[in-house]
C-alpha cells in the first residue's frame, strides 16, 4: 500500500515537472520574442531615423561636408554636387582645397587649417572664382563619442546676393554724395548715368525735363538746337541723359513721334511706372520693352519723364534700386526747376531795381551802405 502511494505521488511530482518546465518554456519563449521585436523596432527606428537625418542633410540648401583632419572629403550633401555643377563626389582621396578652389594645398585663408591648430571654429568669406560667386565659410570640431577630435564639420552659404546688394548700396550712396555737390546739370546727371551702369548691365535710359518758356528762353526750334526737344500739349520738353546712343541703339524711324506719344501717355498717368505698347515702334530690340515713369514737382506738376528699356517689366515694380535711381532723378530736376525759378525771379527783380525812378539804397545795421539803386545817377545829373 505505501509503495503504491509512493509511486503515485512521484507520478503526480513527474507531471507538475513536465507542467512547469513546458511553462518555463512559454515563459522564455515570449521573452526572447519580446526583445526580438524590440530589437527589431529599434533597429527599425534607428533605420528611420538614419534615413530622416540623410534626407535633411541633403534638403539643406548649404553646402555641407564632412572632413577628417587630413582635408580629405569624407561626405556631402546634394548641394555641393549641385553647386559645384558635378554629376558625382568621389567617396575617397578627393582634398577639400581641391574639390572647392581647384588647388593644390589648403589656400591661406582655409578655416580647417586654423581649426587643426587649436581645435575651435572658424569662418571666413570666400570668393569662388570658378563659380564666380561668395560663400560665407564655417567649420566646426567633430567629436566622437569620447569627446576627442576626428574630423570637421564644413558648411559654405552663398552670400553673393547679399555681397551684391553691399555693392549696390555703395554705388547708391555714392551717387547721392556727389548730387549733394554743387555741379551743373549735365554733370549731375552724368553721375546717375554712372551710378545706372554701376548696377545694372548696359542700361540704356532717357530722361526727358519740362522746359519752362519765358523771354529769355524760346520754344524749340528758336534758338535751342544744343539738345532734342518735343513738346507735348502745353508742355516742352528737353532731353538732359540718354545713354540709349552709346549703347548702339539707333533711335530711327517713327521713333521720335513714339516716343512723344509715350511722354504725352505719361503726362496723364497715374501710376508711377506705365508699360508702352512696343509694336508701334518697329526698332525696339529683341527681349525688350519699354518703361516710363512720370517725374513730378514737389507741388505735383508734371517736371520730367523717365523712359527705360528692360527686358523685365515685373522687376521694374519690385527693384528699389531703380526706384532709388529714379528718386534721385526727381531731386536733381526738383532742384534744376527750384534754381531756374530763383534765376529768373532774380532777374526780375533785377530788372524791376533797376528801372526805378526813386533812389533806393539799403544799409546793414551800423549804416554801411550795401545796395544803391541805378537812379541815383539821374538825381545826381539834376
Amino acid at each position: 500500500m505505501e509503495t503504491h502511494t509512493f509511486i503515485g505521488l512521484l507520478a503526480i511530482l513527474q507531471t507538475i515537472g513536465i507542467i512547469l518546465i513546458w511553462l518555463w518554456n512559454i515563459r522564455l519563449k515570449n521573452s526572447m520574442g519580446q526583445k526580438k521585436r524590440a530589437f527589431l523596432e529599434s533597429k527599425t527606428e534607428l533605420y528611420q531615423a538614419r534615413e530622416e537625418w540623410e534626407r535633411t542633410f541633403d534638403t539643406v540648401p548649404d553646402l555641407i561636408t564632412i572632413l577628417d583632419f587630413k582635408f580629405n572629403v569624407l561626405k556631402t550633401n546634394n548641394a555641393v554636387a549641385k553647386t559645384l555643377r558635378v554629376n558625382k563626389i568621389p567617396e575617397k582621396g578627393l582634398k577639400c582645397y581641391a574639390l572647392f578652389h581647384d588647388m593644390a594645398s589648403p589656400p591661406s585663408f582655409c578655416p580647417l587649417s586654423k581649426l587643426i591648430k587649436d581645435g575651435r571654429s572658424h569662418s571666413a568669406e570666400v570668393y569662388i572664382e570658378r563659380l564666380n560667386a561668395y560663400f560665407y565659410v564655417s567649420v566646426s570640431p567633430l567629436t566622437d563619442s569620447a569627446g576627442q577630435l576626428i574630423g570637421a564639420v564644413h558648411v559654405a552659404r552663398d552670400i553673393s546676393d547679399c555681397k551684391l546688394r553691399e555693392k549696390q548700396s555703395e554705388h547708391l550712396s555714392s551717387m547721392r554724395e556727389k548730387l549733394l555737390r554743387s555741379g551743373t546739370l549735365d554733370e549731375k546727371m552724368k553721375w546717375i548715368a554712372d551710378c545706372m551702369t554701376s548696377l545694372f548691365e548696359k542700361p540704356m535710359f532717357r530722361v526727358w525735363m519740362v522746359k519752362e518758356q519765358d523771354a529769355d528762353n524760346p520754344p524749340p526750334g528758336q534758338g535751342q538746337t544744343a539738345k532734342a526737344q518735343v513738346v507735348v500739349e502745353d508742355l516742352s520738353f528737353m532731353l538732359i541723359a540718354d545713354t540709349c546712343s552709346s549703347s548702339g541703339m539707333e533711335m530711327n524711324g517713327n521713333w521720335p513721334a513714339f516716343e512723344t506719344s509715350c511722354l504725352d501717355q505719361l503726362m496723364t498717368n497715374d501710376s508711377p511706372w506705365k508699360i508702352f505698347d512696343i509694336r508701334k515702334w518697329k526698332g525696339m530690340p529683341d527681349n525688350f520693352q519699354l518703361a516710363g515713369s512720370r517725374i513730378l514737382s514737389n507741388t505735383g506738376m508734371p517736371i520730367g519723364a523717365f523712359l527705360l528699356f528692360v527686358s523685365d517689366t515685373i522687376q521694374i515694380h519690385k527693384n528699389n534700386l531703380m526706384n532709388s535711381v529714379v528718386s534721385a532723378t526727381t531731386n536733381v530736376l526738383r532742384g534744376e526747376i527750384s534754381a531756374n525759378s530763383l534765376r529768373r525771379s532774380e532777374k526780375r527783380y533785377r530788372k524791376l531795381f533797376e528801372s526805378l525812378v526813386d533812389v533806393y539804397l539799403r544799409t546793414d545795421a551800423s549804416g554801411i551802405l550795401k545796395m544803391l539803386s541805378p537812379s541815383i545817377e539821374q538825381v545826381q545829373q539834376l
